[in-house]
Parts: structure tokens; sequence; C-alpha cells
């Protein structure tokens, strides 16, 4: 993610698909990324797609104990006041939509088995 004054920059995360490398040092430094997790697919060399979204979640919330930004963890919720207001709230912010899955879905890779809900 790039974050340009109060919004999300994705015309800037995009730049930096197709700029040569040369460029993209410049890039970096007037415009620096931050990584956000959401999931877990695989720790210590251990692949855990088959596991439930709530372990996988629990082993990332672990993992992400010490970052600093630019890591970032994602924001979760189970209260859908909670996730109706992100979704009002960020959109302002250029989030285009918020994921819902089920707590105990493995991961189905290119079968999408949870909602998407879109601006």
């Amino acid at each position: 993610m790039i974050w340009t004054a109060d919004n999300l920059n994705f015309d800037a995360l995009q730049r930096r698909l197709v700029t040569s490398k040369v460029g993209l040092r410049d890039l970096v430094r007037e415009q620096p990324a931050s990584f956000v997790a959401f999931d877990l697919l695989a720790v210590a060399g251990h692949d855990i797609r088959d596991a439930p979204l709530v372990q996988r979640r629990e082993l990332l919330e672990e993992l992400a104990a010490g970052w600093e930004p630019p890591l970032n963890l994602s924001p979760v919720t189970r209260d859908r006041a909670q996730a109706l207001a992100w979704f009002e709230e960020l959109h302002h912010a250029g989030l285009e939509g918020l994921v819902c899955k089920s707590a105990a879905q493995s991961y189905q890779g290119s079968v999408r088995q949870w909602l998407v809900i879109c601006t």
C-alpha cells in the first residue's frame, strides 16, 4: 500500500510494476510502500493452507507481534456493525471493499469461497 495524504494511492503502487530498476529507486524514496498481511499460508517451511482461517490468523498474529511499519497486520472483526463502519469510513480513504471469510475455512486458492463487499 502507498498512502498519499490520507488516501491509498493505487496508481503509485501500479507504477512500480512498470518502472525501470533505476527509476524504481527514486519512486521508493519518494513514495514508500507498506505491506499489510491478512492471512498466512505457510510458516517455518510448512504449508498451512488446509488449516482453518482462525488458526492461520493466530499464527500470523504471533508472527506480526514484533512488526513495525512498513510491515502491518490488517484489522479483523466478527462484529457486523464494525465491518459496516469500516466499509463506510475506509471507502473515503480509497479502500475498495472488504473480504469476508468463515473462521473455519481452509485456504482454497483458486476457488473463491468468500464474500467481497465492494463499493
